[in-house]
């Protein structure tokens, strides 16, 4: 409903509104004529109609004060330009005139009366039924004139006298200005308490707020829920009377903010609140606080955790992705089982390639922190500056070139999780201290930032070297060592699993090119591969049977060829084709043409290579059947 402006008025009153109104605009007001008795029980149903502003004048706008402050009056005012017009205009009819107000004299009167010449007598009433007297006496006294509002007017007029009418066009039309003004000032204000009033009530925080008596003047639904109390228990109640365990009363006596701090409120119930004074001019006006169920705040972080997960933090891989039969590998992975029942810092020692990381997935995966993130980095990959903000995160302008909106680290992002920090040995030793403190504390601090963040991290670390020897290198910190290597676990080399090796190529070549996943093949190469150190163990090993299968499936190996020539490609030497051989080849394609009948479909696939590559040799070598 749109807004409306009411005019309590009279007839006389109204008709000069008319007068100077836009109609557009006067459609738009409520008008309530006749007597006061009448058109005050109109006035309660205002509110109904949207109304907020009532303009008036005389006595009935100091009535509508007195009794409506729910309503804003505009009075019609009488300038004092006007009020020199209006005793002008009295002045032709007699020089002697009498103004009659309601309950209050107009200031000002005896310095017009000297400047225009004329006699005013300024009468007071307090009572409507008072008016026909005043008449009758100032008639008797040969007064000729009255100025006044619309009820003096009209008595006057009853009695015989002339009637000058108070209100000018000028005072009237100001007026209504006035009230136009407020009016969109406090739809304005009314816009903004409603916006306040739904984000307090909707709001998933719990919000009370004080008064500077300490007496509680808003509770909002999720406050209801939080402590179990209804807002006719709470409202205007001392707030320490009502609040299990506040503090608000002793913010509201030290001006001074607590922010972050846990609750009791019985039942075994917390809260995480923070405390807000409110100054208006440097005085405290009262105390808001903001707060949430621990439990409720535990739940959503677990729901953003969760959400991390599609964004890659997570473990890919468990303890049924690890191949191995031989007791060595068995032992390990028993091992890593038994430690991920634990919480304790882990060290996964172990050469280049042996799987390191495939073992730090599966021990998170088995522990009770599987549901939540799963965070890795290679301490060795990035400079000393980017591996502090990767570690620890930074507040916006932290640095030059930092985000705008500031960054998590990945300490934080893995709060419940696992951080798996691999090449451990490589981190700087300035941020090896920064670490120790993690590990000790359990809580960070983002570059650039001054509030401390708790955490609930698992570390998990990795290396291929000797730490030990780098401690007493002055490399790594002893301390450090001593708090990441609580549990040891080392990764076999492949040299001593050999015996897994045909399990190894079997997963390695079904997983890559599963259409030369032949059991003799795989028999053969496995075998074979047994032969050699595998310095870079598993890596090595599904690096050189990727190039062996590349080989086979598009340069036309044969898997004889491959076994024959094994050293040099596990040396990673350019081998010789054995079709490159021109006279050899040349006979071979004669050979297997003549045993097929010239068939070249059922040639080439002798050949093992495409009826394509065989017609293209053919012209190549000048192969024809007519020919031989």
């Amino acid at each position: 409903m749109s807004s409306k402006i009411a005019f309590m008025s009279y007839p006389r009153l109204t008709k000069l509104a008319k007068t100077i109104l836009p109609k557009r605009f006067f459609k738009k007001v409520i008008v309530l004529e006749g007597s006061f008795d009448k058109t005050i029980k109109k006035v309660k149903e205002l509110r109904e109609k949207n109304v907020d502003v009532i303009v008036s004048g005389g006595s009935n706008a100091k009535i509508l004060e007195k009794n409506f402050n729910n309503f804003s009056i505009v009075k019609i005012n009488i300038a004092g330009f006007d009020l020199m017009n209006i005793l002008n205009e009295a002045k032709k009819i007699d020089s002697k005139v009498a103004i009659i107000t309601y309950k209050k004299k107009i200031d000002r009167l005896a310095k017009i009366e000297d400047i225009i010449d004329i006699q005013i007598n300024n009468i007071i009433y307090n009572q409507r039924k008072q008016l026909n007297k005043i008449m009758k006496d100032l008639k008797d006294k040969d007064y000729k004139v009255v100025i006044g509002a619309s009820l003096v007017c009209n008595e006057g007029e009853k009695n015989g006298l002339n009637s000058v009418f108070i209100y000018s066009e000028n005072s009237l039309f100001n007026a209504f200005n006035r009230a136009i003004e407020l009016d969109k000032t406090i739809k304005k204000e009314k816009h903004k308490n409603k916006v306040l009033k739904t984000i307090i009530e909707f709001s998933h925080s719990g919000i009370i707020a004080v008064n500077k008596k300490g007496e509680v003047q808003a509770y909002n639904t999720a406050a209801e829920d939080i402590f179990n109390k209804k807002k006719n228990e709470v409202l205007n109640k001392k707030v320490q009377k009502v609040i299990p365990n506040t503090r608000m009363d002793k913010v509201l006596k030290t001006g001074i903010q607590e922010k972050h701090k846990i609750q009791d409120i019985g039942d075994g119930k917390t809260i995480y609140t923070n405390r807000i004074p409110i100054y208006v001019d440097n005085d405290i006006m009262g105390v808001v606080a903001t707060f949430q169920r621990t439990d409720f705040i535990e739940r959503a972080e677990e729901k953003i955790r969760k959400k991390t997960y599609k964004k890659g933090l997570y473990a890919k891989y468990t303890f049924n992705d690890i191949i191995g039969e031989t007791e060595i590998i068995r032992e390990t992975i028993k091992k890593a089982k038994s430690y991920s029942k634990d919480e304790s810092t882990i060290l996964i020692t172990g050469e280049t390639g042996t799987g390191k990381e495939l073992f730090a997935h599966s021990i998170h995966n088995s522990s009770k922190r599987r549901n939540n993130p799963f965070v890795a980095i290679n301490c060795s990959a990035l400079p000393e500056k980017l591996l502090e903000s990767e570690l620890f995160g930074y507040e916006k302008g932290a640095f030059t070139g930092a985000s705008k909106d500031g960054k998590k680290g990945i300490l934080e992002l893995a709060h419940k999780g696992t951080v798996f920090l691999d090449e451990i040995s490589e981190m700087p030793y300035k941020l090896q201290s920064r670490l120790l403190r993690v590990l000790q504390e359990r809580e960070i601090m983002r570059l650039g930032g001054s509030e401390v963040i708790p955490i609930d991290i698992r570390i998990i670390s990795a290396t291929n070297k000797n730490i030990k020897s780098e401690v007493k290198k002055d490399k790594f910190r002893k301390d450090l060592f001593y708090r990441l290597n609580v549990l040891n676990l080392k990764i076999p080399p492949l040299r001593e699993r050999k015996k897994d090796m045909y399990l190894l190529v079997k997963e390695i070549i079904k997983k890559k090119y599963p259409e030369l996943l032949k059991e003799e093949f795989i028999k053969e190469i496995s075998n074979e591969m047994k032969k050699y150190k595998w310095d870079g163990n598993i890596r090595q090993l599904e690096n050189l049977l990727t190039r062996v299968c590349v080989l086979l499936k598009f340069n036309n190996y044969k898997v004889e060829n491959i076994i024959n020539n094994f050293e040099e490609i596990y040396n990673e030497n350019i081998i010789e084709n054995y079709s490159k051989n021109t006279k050899n080849e040349k006979k071979e394609i004669i050979k297997t043409l003549k045993n097929t009948g010239w068939n070249r479909t059922k040639a080439a696939k002798k050949l093992n290579i495409s009826r394509t590559t065989l017609w293209r040799k053919m012209k190549s070598y000048n192969i024809k059947s007519e020919t031989i």
